[in-house]
């Protein structure tokens, strides 16, 4: 064997190594670190219903027991803190408005952690499960048996959905007044009246009849996805509109 092919050999297997190692430290830089957090670490229950961000860059936990936040390293429970004169107990959905944070419980009460934790009863008998701060500072609660609460100010109005045999799994606001809410069979957007009023005003037409279970509306571009239970996702392009377009995404 001469010199030359023995040094073209031992280039071979450096160059082979070498793009090994590369390919090793690519895949790893890929992997996912996961880390699990639970009542062992202070988490007031492992059933977490909702997530937020607080002003502060804090996470808030929605769950079981109440309220936690997490600051990257350690969680504080606010059922737990003085500021909780109420007791929050099973806590269901979370929405952060500015620097409040709006919760629904599992009663169907709702309330908002500011410097203090204050508590208001909607007259729902059923689980919270969205609530909404729309930009006139009128507060909205859902809960999926079709019961709606909204409350501003001293003004307060509950409209019952179920009468039109609407429950309520996924809601998004569309205008002042007005959501998008998914149904067991449907589509629909809604408008909440003065009083205890709501009009059905249309229902998304082109999509299955099935459970419609999440919702993201860009209103930049005029797209609305959907999740159904069964069915696959959604989008729907141009809602309500001459040129609405709906295309599906399925295994």
């Amino acid at each position: 064997m001469n010199e030359r092919f023995t040094h073209r050999i031992v280039s071979t297997v450096f160059i082979a190594i070498l793009l090994c190692s590369i390919s090793i430290g690519l895949l790893a830089q890929d992997n996912f670190t996961i880390r699990q957090f639970d009542e062992g670490n202070g988490l007031s229950s492992n059933f977490v219903e909702a997530l937020t961000q607080d002003a502060t860059g804090h996470l808030v936990i929605a769950n079981k027991g109440g309220v936690d936040r997490f600051n990257g390293k350690h969680f504080t429970s606010i059922s737990k803190s003085p500021n909780d004169t109420v007791g929050l107990g099973y806590v269901t959905s979370i929405y952060r408005n500015d620097d409040e944070v709006w919760f629904g419980k599992f009663d169907g009460s709702i309330g908002v952690i500011n410097s203090e934790v204050e508590l208001i009863e909607t007259g729902i008998n059923g689980q919270i499960k969205h609530i909404y701060k729309d930009n006139r500072d009128g507060v909205w609660a859902f809960s999926r048996s079709g019961m709606v609460f909204w409350a501003n100010g001293a003004d307060t109005s509950r409209y019952d959905m179920s009468e039109r045999d609407l429950l309520i799994n996924a809601v998004i606001p569309y205008k002042y007044k007005e959501f998008l809410i998914g149904s067991n069979d449907g589509l629909w957007l809604i408008r909440f009246e003065t009083g205890n009023d709501f009009q059905v005003l249309r229902q998304v037409e082109g999509l299955p009849e099935t459970k419609m279970t999440a919702l993201h509306y860009s209103s930049n571009h005029q797209h609305l996805w959907v999740g159904t239970e069964d069915e696959g996702l959604h989008v729907v392009r141009g809602p309500f509109t001459a040129d609405q377009e709906i295309a599906e995404f399925r295994l």
